[in-house]
């Protein structure tokens, strides 16, 4: 088993909105493996979104600390928003997404969280709009080689309609295609209402 720990934790704690900027503030703590979250990368002026390559620069900059203080990164988590209207910042999570898995091939890491697939009532439409989601990214998540992980969460996570909240319900949205592996995350089990199963 590996000890790691997520970028997120320093994120608001650094100067700057790059990505690069939390992974130097690993340095002292022991950790070795990281997680990298992309979660915050929309913004005004944002270079994720913005025409041209300029993102790349973060990611290099990442390799670099990472390769000076001895890190290796072994998972990210995708930026968040809005996706299921037909706006500008669905493209901009789109468009970033599509990034996000090009900048894991970069970084070595083998497949990224997509945290945030829309809740529904029904489990079947929950399965339908949610792998039609997943799905926009199976081109890139086939050139670069990469998984997209669903994580399981449960109504005591204040996620009611959020449907992956046992094995077999992460197993049953995986037949469904879009490029999806599992990750069951033993973090969001504990609150778990009473009577619902969490394996």
């Amino acid at each position: 088993m590996r000890l790691v720990s997520t970028t997120a934790d320093f994120s608001g704690f650094c100067e700057g909105k790059s990505i690069a900027a939390p992974v130097g503030a690993f340095a002292p703590t022991g950790f070795k493996h990281i997680d990298i979250s992309l979660y915050r990368i929309i913004y005004n002026d944002s270079p994720w979104i913005a025409p041209g390559d300029g993102w790349k620069k973060e990611v290099e900059d990442c390799i670099d600390i990472a390769a000076r203080c001895g890190f290796d990164f072994c998972q990210a988590h995708a930026p968040t928003g809005e996706v299921f209207k037909d706006c500008e910042e669905r493209n901009a999570v789109v468009l970033a997404t599509k990034r996000s898995i090009e900048a894991c091939r970069m970084l070595g890491i083998p497949h990224i969280v997509i945290h945030y697939p829309r809740r529904e009532p029904d489990k079947q439409l929950f399965y339908k709009n949610n792998i039609g989601f997943f799905k926009l990214f199976e081109e890139d998540t086939e050139k670069y080689g990469i998984d997209i992980l669903v994580e399981n969460s449960s109504d005591g996570w204040g996620a009611p309609g959020y449907l992956l909240r046992t094995g077999k319900e992460m197993v049953d949205f995986r037949k469904g295609g879009g490029h999806t592996q599992a990750a069951h995350q033993l973090g969001h089990r504990p609150r778990q209402r009473p009577g619902l199963q969490s394996v």
